[in-house]
């Protein structure tokens, strides 16, 4: 999902989630995301609107989890890394 958003020019990335994913994702995987709205009840699953701007995400997966960094901007060519401005996988630094 982030390498087709990045590549189809997208400024940001936006989810519905359970409350607990959210904190998974924060707190495990160093996505960064926040809350856009309170949590809801929908067909008995509380469920939250996420998001944030992908150089925020970015920012903050390279600081909290570099390896989790590399892993999901692993498919992006050097040229697409050039083109979006991204750092250097971490990998490629040591």
């Amino acid at each position: 999902m982030y390498c087709y958003a990045r590549r189809q020019g997208a400024q940001s990335l936006a989810a519905i989630v359970d409350p607990m994913t959210l904190d998974l994702f924060r707190d495990e995987y160093g996505i960064m995301f926040r809350a856009l709205g309170p949590v809801s009840r929908h067909m008995g699953f509380d469920q939250i609107a996420v998001g944030e701007r992908l150089s925020v995400l970015e920012t903050s997966l390279y600081a909290l989890r570099p390896d989790f960094y590399d892993f999901l901007s692993e498919p992006l060519t050097v040229e697409e890394r050039r083109t979006f401005g991204l750092r250097p996988t971490v990998a490629s630094v040591t």
